[in-house]
């Protein structure tokens, strides 16, 4: 993919009431990323080309095109815009693509629901493949954030609590099904724009369970997760690439207390096994690595 340009011209208003300038903003770019979805401030603004006007300050801007027939995010960007000032920004260029993009850098955009849904309305492809992407609406049309493959083919079986704005609103239960398992999991807490938020509670029908704090719907902050294969850990959450602390006790006995990273043994720690044997210093994937 070849460079997008972005040129920014800022013109005084003419208008007596007017004590700051807008700023217009024209995006170009080279005939092959012709077509690329532009947003600004999770507005979505048409495909580039196209002229922008907004107001001066900092502003998100994000280009996204569609390869292999999915999304990828492929600039986002700061973008300073000033009042009575000309500017000329050029943006980075993009990698080129050793294999089809992934959604990963896509479906963590996380846009606020009403922001989202304002560019459903206007017909933005983004917000489109984003709400599909993350979220799931009950019979009724009440969305959900519920990220789960799409092969997994899940929906919303029920709602106990209310629906605001188009989303799960207040304290309530979610239960959602997948691939004819009726009730897969249930999630109970306090819901905000179709994400839990605070305390909560999220069961599988595997018997695997979390309880502890949400975050935008993601399990961050401190919590109790039991696993299917018995095991249970208590301590901190956080993304799977955020190294976290806290307390690994394996079904067989066994106690790891320390840094862990994707689920595993990652970092300083110390491991206790079941027959009283203490092992310290640096795992990595589970495994011991040697003395700090």
């Amino acid at each position: 993919m070849t460079t997008l340009r972005l040129i920014g011209l800022t013109v005084l208003l003419t208008s007596a009431h007017a004590f700051a300038a807008d700023s217009y903003v024209r995006l170009t770019c080279d005939e092959e990323d012709r077509g690329s979805d532009v947003v600004l401030d999770g507005d979505y603004k048409g495909k580039c080309p196209v002229d922008i006007t907004t107001k001066p300050g900092s502003h998100r801007l994000e280009v996204a095109t569609k390869k292999d027939g999915k999304y990828k995010l492929v600039y986002s960007v700061d973008v300073p815009l000033g009042a009575g000032v000309a500017q000329r920004i050029e943006l980075p260029k993009a990698p080129a693509y050793s294999q089809p993009p992934e959604w990963d850098n896509f479906w963590a955009r996380r846009t606020p629901f009403p922001v989202l849904m304002r560019g459903v309305t206007a017909g933005s492809p983004l917000a489109k493949a984003e709400l599909a992407l993350n979220y799931l609406a009950d019979s009724k049309g009440c969305y959900f954030l519920l990220n789960m493959p799409e092969d997994m083919h899940a929906s919303v079986k029920s709602w106990s609590g209310a629906c605001k704005g188009g989303a799960g609103s207040g304290p309530g239960e979610l239960v959602w099904s997948v691939d004819g398992i009726q009730e897969y999991g249930r999630l109970t807490g306090n819901f905000v724009q179709g994400k839990i938020e605070g305390q909560g509670k999220q069961i599988f029908h595997n018997g695997e369970n979390f309880e502890g704090m949400f975050v935008g719907g993601q399990q961050r902050g401190r919590g109790v997760q039991m696993y299917a294969n018995g095991d249970r850990y208590e301590g901190d959450f956080q993304d799977w690439k955020t190294t976290v602390k806290g307390i690994l006790i394996k079904k067989n006995g066994d106690r790891y207390e320390g840094e862990l990273r994707n689920g595993q043994m990652n970092g300083k720690g110390v491991l206790i096994s079941a027959d009283g044997t203490r092992t310290a210093g640096k795992f990595e994937r589970n495994k011991f690595i040697g003395p700090e």
